[in-house]
Parts: structure tokens; C-alpha cells; sequence
């Protein structure tokens, strides 16, 4: 007889003769993927089998004597694995729509090349460039502007098209889960307070330029948000950093890409993927553990336009002080 655990009934077959003499039962899963972790069950138990395949897969010949023990150890693999694995609940984000995010993304990445055209190549006797750098000495001494005013800033035509096109992949990438406002003030904010954070980590004559501390930042937010859902898919298992490794991947492949040259701003980067990554753990955790989430469309225009405010009254600081 052929014995199928289905829900715990056993079903119809034929009669086996196998190697020794002794009458053994097909046990055959209902799945395929069944085969391997019901062989481990079997093996774990210390129950005798073999494994046959023919034109309907893979089977297992247990002895009639163990046949009651094995199907006790599958039905009760069974039972203990029904719920596994849990559903993928969805974080209690806003989820922003995909054509705004986009749109959003370019009209950021527009505004960076046309502001550059404005200030031109970078030259430190520029005044936008003297009073709106990320200076580290000017910037612990309390000139908190140029945290913000240096990612609109960029040295060249080529450093602005590259920062631009990272702000429409990673940036677009956020805003589909946190909402287009709250998506790009997060990463704002996250940029400028890495910059703040190099300013402490740096020699005092330190100087940088430019948006990609912001889109490192973008890139650790991603990464913290999906290390949370994966936590909360997986437990705290190592398959929970599955996924996690591509907005770090990312990362790691535009370090290379920059280099670590004198030019380019490598404790800027690292800082802003540091915060973003602590700025997505905290709002995953937020989301998973109560529900709370980013809120509808008057939080995500009060964010946006609280993110613009802030940069324009960054430049006013900077201009008047």
C-alpha cells in the first residue's frame, strides 16, 4: 500500500516487495518541496527508509514494523509547521504612489542641475561656494547651514549628473514606501546630519560639496526598512539580512565607483548610510511594533514643503550671515 499523509489520512496503494525480504510502505508527500525536510524528519527520528523516485517523484519506502512511527513524526511536523511560514505582513508605511515618487525624484534631480548651472564649476572664492560648503571647522563652530547647503552644491557637470541619477533610483525608492514628502525630507535631513556628523569626524580644514551624503543616506533607509520586515518575516534568523544586502551592495558598489580618493568625501558617505540605516530601523520598528504609520496626504505635503522651507532658509542663513 501506498500510505500519503494529507490532513492526516492515509491513502490507497500497492503492496511492495523491497530488498531483504520485508514488506515496506511508500510514504509519498503531497508537494514535492515536502521531500527533503520529510526525509529529515524521518532521519531525525531514527526511522529506516529509502528513497525511490518513479514517474510520479520522489517517495520514501519505510519498513511495515516503523510505518506507524513515521507517519506519527510527519503528521506531527505537520501540525507544528502549518502556520510556517508566517505572512509577510506589510510595515504600516504610507506606500507612496509609484508616478508621484518618480516625478518627485526628477523634479530633485532637475533642480540640482539647474542649480549648478546657476553656480557653475566649483571655486572656493565663489560666494556661494565660501558661505555654502560643508566646512568642517565653520560647521562645529556653530554655521549649522552648510550641513544643508552643500548637497545642493556640486564641483562640476559630471558630479551633479551622477548625484542626480542616484537621487532618481534611491530617492524614488524611498518615496514608494515612505510618500513622496516625508520620503524626500527624510533624506534631506539624513543627509545634512551626516554632514554634521562629518564635521566631527574630520580635520578642521575639511571642505565638501555635493548630494551624495544624502543618497547614501537614502540608500541605509532602505536598508534599515528592510532588515526590519525581513525581522519581522523571519525572526531574527540569518535569513533575515536577505534583501538587506542590496541597498548595502548598492553602497559598496558607488564607494568603489567614487573611490576614496582626497576627493572624495568617504566619512560624508559612510555617515550618511550609518543614519539612514538608523533613520529606517527606527521607523520599521515604529511601524511593525505599533502600527503607527507615516500618514496621509497632509503629512506628506507638510513634510515636502517643510523640506524646501528648510533648504531655502539654510541658503537665507547662509547669504545673510
Amino acid at each position: 500500500m501506498m500510505s500519503q499523509l494529507n490532513d492526516g489520512v492515509r491513502g490507497e496503494g500497492d503492496l511492495s516487495f523491497h530488498d531483504g525480504g520485508e514488506f515496506e510502505v511508500c510514504i509519498r508527500p503531497p508537494d514535492e518541496s515536502l521531500v527533503l525536510p520529510w526525509l529529515a524528519v524521518l532521519s531525525s527520528a531514527r526511522v529506516p527508509y529509502t528513497v525511490e523516485s518513479d514517474e510520479r517523484g520522489w517517495a520514501a519506502w519505510v519498513p511495515v514494523p516503523d510505518v506507524a512511527r513515521a507517519e506519527a513524526e510527519l503528521r506531527e511536523y505537520r501540525l507544528a509547521n502549518r502556520d510556517w511560514p508566517p505572512p509577510n505582513v506589510p510595515l504600516a508605511l504610507s506606500g507612496g504612489d509609484a508616478d508621484a515618487a518618480t516625478l518627485a525624484s526628477l523634479g530633485v534631480a532637475f533642480g540640482l542641475v539647474l542649480f549648478h548651472r546657476y553656480t557653475g564649476s566649483y571655486s572656493a572664492s565663489a560666494e556661494l561656494f565660501s558661505v555654502g560648503s560643508a566646512e568642517a571647522s565653520r560647521i562645529v563652530a556653530g554655521e549649522w547651514w552648510r550641513t544643508l547647503t552643500a548637497l545642493t552644491l556640486h564641483s562640476d557637470a559630471g558630479h551633479v549628473l551622477a548625484n542626480s541619477l542616484c537621487c532618481v533610483a534611491f530617492g524614488r525608492s524611498v518615496c514608494r514606501q515612505l510618500g513622496t514628502g516625508v520620503g524626500w525630507g527624510l533624506i534631506g535631513v539624513t543627509g545634512a546630519v551626516a554632514n554634521g556628523l562629518t564635521a566631527l569626524s574630520v580635520p578642521a580644514g575639511r571642505t565638501a560639496i555635493g548630494a551624495s551624503t544624502a543618497t547614501f543616506g537614502a540608500l541605509g533607509i532602505l536598508a534599515g526598512l528592510q532588515l526590519v520586515r525581513n525581522v519581522q518575516h523571519h525572526g531574527l534568523a540569518r535569513r533575515s539580512w536577505g534583501r538587506v544586502w542590496l541597498p548595502l551592495g548598492a553602497a559598496a558598489g558607488l564607494l568603489a565607483l567614487l573611490g576614496t580618493s582626497a576627493r572624495s568625501d568617504l566619512f560624508g558617505h559612510l555617515w550618511g548610510i550609518v543614519v539612514g540605516g538608523g533613520v529606517g530601523l527606527v521607523l520599521g520598528a515604529v511601524a511593525a511594533c505599533c502600527g503607527v504609520g507615516i500618514g496621509g496626504a497632509l503629512v506628506q505635503l507638510s513634510a515636502g514643503v517643510g523640506c524646501v522651507v528648510l533648504f531655502v532658509g539654510a541658503w537665507w542663513a547662509a547669504l545673510s550671515g
